[in-house]
């Protein structure tokens, strides 16, 4: 999932967004076993994810305290996605409104809850990682959190309000700033600005209403995205067919 200018993350989430609306098929007979290995999965991704945690909670150098606490954090909130996407996939074909996945939504909101807890900690503490001290995976790795931190929209647009500088400066990725701009506006009702959310309608993927549609290639050049057609086209191919 690691495509050009389209974060793994974002990708998972596009998928978990979109599962329900492109076409499941014909149920396999497996589906059972399938889902139960799925929940066996998460768990394990759980453990790992406390114990990753907890690891580097203990660190005394606080940049490399901060930057493995990132890392872990970006690590429980892919691999559990990841979990979720493979059960929703043809191998296992599942819904999320299955009771059989309920433990895996469960998994993943109390990695997601544990993430936003250590995330408002880091920025209450260094503010955002910024690329110049902690490096770009750190980075990513706070925007991943803040984009999915749906459950708590005051941590996401105080994440937005520090990018929105630094981004003139490049001490985030682009991309961070035009997600997370997009996903709040979306989630408010309101049109974004960059054209990242959307749906399948079909085997085409469709954005959410963009405000002032003609410029939307402009803004995305601007954060260094690809043009809205390529984008469109990429993400049809990986998401809806």
């Amino acid at each position: 999932m690691n495509f050009p200018n389209l974060s793994s993350g974002y990708l998972a989430l596009l998928l978990l967004a979109g599962a329900g609306l492109c076409s499941a098929g014909q149920m396999p007979k497996n589906q059972t076993d399938c889902i139960a290995k799925a929940v066996v999965d998460a768990s394990k991704v759980a453990e790992k994810h406390e114990k990753e945690m907890a690891a580097a909670s203990a660190i005394d150098a606080p940049m490399e305290r901060v930057k493995a606490l990132l890392g872990a954090m970006a690590e429980g909130d892919q691999s559990i996605r990841n979990v979720a996407i493979e059960a929703m996939s043809t191998k296992c074909q599942a819904s999320f409104q299955q009771p059989e996945m309920a433990p895996i939504t469960k998994i993943g909101r109390a990695i997601g809850e544990h993430n936003r807890r250590e995330l408002k900690s880091i920025l209450d503490s260094v503010g955002w990682p910024v690329i110049s001290v902690y490096g770009a995976a750190s980075d990513k790795a706070a925007f991943l959190v803040a984009q999915h931190a749906d459950r708590e929209p005051a941590l996401q647009l105080r994440a937005l309000e520090l990018l929105t500088p630094l981004v003139l400066v490049r001490e985030t990725d682009g991309e961070n700033y035009a997600l997370l701009f997009d996903r709040i506006q979306v989630n408010a009702g309101k049109p974004q600005r960059f054209g990242s959310q959307g749906r399948c309608d079909g085997q085409s993927w469709v954005p959410d209403v963009i405000d002032s549609p003609a410029d939307v290639d402009r803004r995305r050049a601007s954060v260094g995205l690809e043009p809205m057609r390529d984008y469109q086209v990429r993400v049809s191919k990986f998401m809806c067919r």
